[in-house]
């Protein structure tokens, strides 16, 4: 189930990634959120999180796609260091909010709500 107020579709980089709000994890594992699938541009997210966990889990598939659009290997060694995360953090998130007025204004929505099961059922 989506989520009020929560996007379809967002820019990430010279991608539009769909986002598929699922009513369970069953899709992806127990474990997991979400997912986000580089060949079909598709971020899969449980929309019957709490808000708290909801907004967690964008950012977190978010990042993901962010990612593998600004060239960084997804799964290379050495593991990057913490200037190479500011680097992509300062460059990819101003461009990825710019890019995405309304998806930052439903997510800070999220971090706003004080009742964490505010987006369940």
């Amino acid at each position: 189930m989506k989520p009020p107020g929560a996007p379809d579709t967002v820019r990430v980089g010279a991608m539009d990634y769909k986002i598929d709000w699922v009513d369970s994890t069953c899709s992806f594992g127990t474990d997991r959120y979400g997912e986000c699938c580089y060949t079909e541009s598709t971020i899969r997210l449980n929309g019957q999180l709490s808000a708290q966990l909801l907004a967690q889990g964008f950012i977190h598939e978010i990042q993901h796609a962010g990612w593998d659009a600004m060239g960084y290997a997804r799964d290379s060694e050495p593991r990057f260091k913490s200037e190479d995360v500011a680097v992509f953090a300062g460059n990819f998130w101003p461009m990825f909010w710019r890019n995405n007025p309304e998806a930052l204004k439903w997510w800070l929505s999220l971090l706003a709500k004080e009742d964490v099961d505010a987006h369940k059922p």
